[in-house]
């Protein structure tokens, strides 16, 4: 390892880190433990040495090429925990040692990764980084989804599929803080359970009944499905209503008068992802989320739902055991390299 020291007492280092590495498209079976080189931090950024990350239905998408506008593998893994190694030279409001949580582009699977310090957020030095590894990208997700993009009201009746996915369990969180009332969507018996002791009032299991037959006059939908639900989504939402659509677990096609009922209620149909967003944008979100619920995590209003922990080199399992659609929460991955 060279290091370089430069004049302000920070050092520049040229690494080369374990990661979590992927050379072709494919599913679990492609994913290996490699090399990669961090460049010399920017001036704005600093480097976390790694100690939780998580895996995340993005990086499913993502290994399997089929995430918007991905032509070639890209580093895995959105959200990191762990201690500020070094920091760039513009950096002023964190330090060396300080714990911390990231929302990242990428590259969290990994011994150290740099990142944009707008991005970090830092911790009490008592706060568990192993479930700080399972904030950044569900919870923020969840909150630019009810706030920023849906502008959620108090008085919203707020209907969550998939609620026991990461975003799903976050966002029931947001919104009983937010005081709405909340309905939810789910493959079990047993993570509607969970949903509810999160702070959903009555939950729908759709392997068993569809949704359209027990909710109605929702104001604000919650949307990973797509293509498979928008005949059920349209026939429960309210006037007026909106439909926030984040991924498409049920497929992209749309067959039917979905336009005729839009008009017919006025409603919304917004869709949104964060791991394309701009730099500018989720700086903004990180400091209007943590500025908001920073606490909240801290007295225990919020927390991550942790499933289930898997080391890096066990990645391949983890990946398996998210396909299965077996977790409810966060799978959280321990850095052991």
């Amino acid at each position: 390892m060279n290091l370089q020291r430069i004049t302000s007492g920070v050092f520049k280092r040229y690494l080369t880190v374990k990661a979590v590495q992927y050379d072709t498209f494919g599913g679990p079976e492609v994913l290996k433990i490699g090399k990669r080189e961090l460049p010399t931090l920017k001036p704005n950024e600093v480097r976390i040495k790694v100690e939780y990350s998580a895996l995340n239905r993005a990086d499913l998408v993502q290994l399997a090429g089929k995430y918007p506008n991905q032509k070639t593998p890209l580093p895995i893994g959105l959200e990191c925990s762990g201690y500020i190694e070094s920091v760039g030279e513009s950096v002023k409001n964190l330090k060396v040692g300080d714990p911390v949580m990231s929302l990242l582009d990428g590259g969290g699977q990994a011994e150290m990764v740099n990142v944009n310090a707008d991005f970090v957020m830092s911790l009490n030095s008592d706060f568990s980084l192993e479930k700080a590894g399972g904030i950044a990208e569900t919870f923020l997700t969840a909150y630019q989804l009810l706030h920023l993009v849906g502008k959620v009201k108090s008085t919203d009746c707020v209907l969550v599929h998939a609620a026991g996915s990461g975003v799903g369990s976050s966002a029931i969180q947001l919104a009983r803080l937010n005081g709405n009332r909340i309905l939810a969507t789910a493959g079990s018996q047993s993570k509607l359970d969970i949903a509810k002791s999160l702070g959903a009032l009555e939950g729908v299991n759709y392997k068993e009944e569809s949704f359209s037959t027990k909710f109605s006059n929702v104001d604000f939908i919650l949307d990973c499905i797509g293509g498979s639900y928008w005949k059920d989504n349209m026939k429960v939402l309210a006037q007026d209503g909106k439909i926030i659509l984040y991924g498409l677990l049920g497929g992209v096609k749309v067959e039917g008068p979905l336009l005729g009922m839009m008009l017919a209620k006025r409603a919304q149909i917004r869709a949104s992802t964060l791991m394309s967003r701009s730099p500018d944008y989720k700086a903004n979100l990180v400091n209007k989320f943590w500025t908001d619920h920073e606490a909240d995590f801290y007295n225990g209003n919020l927390y991550p739902l942790i499933d289930n922990s898997f080391l890096f080199t066990e990645i391949a399992d983890a990946h398996h055991y998210m396909a299965q659609n077996q977790n409810c929460g966060k799978i959280i991955l321990k850095n052991n390299f």
